[in-house]
């Protein structure tokens, strides 16, 4: 069954290194700020954006002719790494698609922006199984009826229904999995399941 992505997830990052801290934070929180401000012009509300926290790793200078030992604890800070994320989280997958290509034109603002690839996702997997799971134990009976009606039998109460890991693949993809897939890169996907029915026969 084909089925379109209806919920997006796409994270970005700005970095900005310096011996300064505070220069370091400045950097990044006007980073962020431009990125964010960008994603809302592109049509993103407040709830759909989201600013992680920050996080800061310090850079020691190196020990160069002398290994690290107790006395060399104390070791000179030669700088900081800032890091925000930022990251969007919505239904609108045409535009979270866009997004994630059009977002480079910050680089050239020289924003130090870093991203992944964006995760589209299918929110209502419970629902089309079951869809399938109906449909498939229709067709099932229907081929178990004419295979019995040729042996002179006739078809009784279905005493079973067993389905295998749904495999979620791009569309047009024939990969398959014993425990099942669920693929995050493409918006138009395929959704398959094995269904196996058993029946009584009279």
């Amino acid at each position: 069954k084909p089925i379109r992505s209806d919920f997006a997830i796409w994270s970005a990052r700005i970095t900005y290194r310096s011996n300064d801290i505070n220069s370091s934070y400045s950097s990044v929180k006007n980073g962020t700020d431009r990125l964010v401000a960008f994603l809302k012009k592109s049509g993103f509300d407040d709830a759909e954006v989201v600013r992680g926290a920050l996080s800061t790793k310090k850079l020691y200078a190196q020990t160069t002719g002398k290994e690290i030992t107790r006395e060399d604890t104390f070791r000179t800070i030669a700088g900081y790494d800032v890091t925000q994320s930022v990251e969007v989280r919505s239904g609108k997958v045409d535009k979270v698609d866009e997004i994630s290509r059009t977002s480079t034109e910050l680089l050239g603002q020289g924003i130090a922006l870093e991203s992944d690839p964006p995760q589209y996702l299918y929110t209502k997997i419970s629902e089309v199984k079951r869809e399938i799971l109906g449909s498939a134990a229709e067709d099932a009976f229907r081929r178990a009826r004419q295979v019995a009606e040729k042996s002179g039998a006739s078809v009784g109460k279905l005493r079973g229904v067993r389905m295998s890991p749904l495999q979620i693949t791009s569309a047009f993809s024939s990969e398959i999995s014993s425990e099942g897939q669920n693929d995050t890169s493409s918006i138009d996907k395929a959704i398959t399941a094995i269904v196996t029915a058993t029946f009584e026969v009279k």
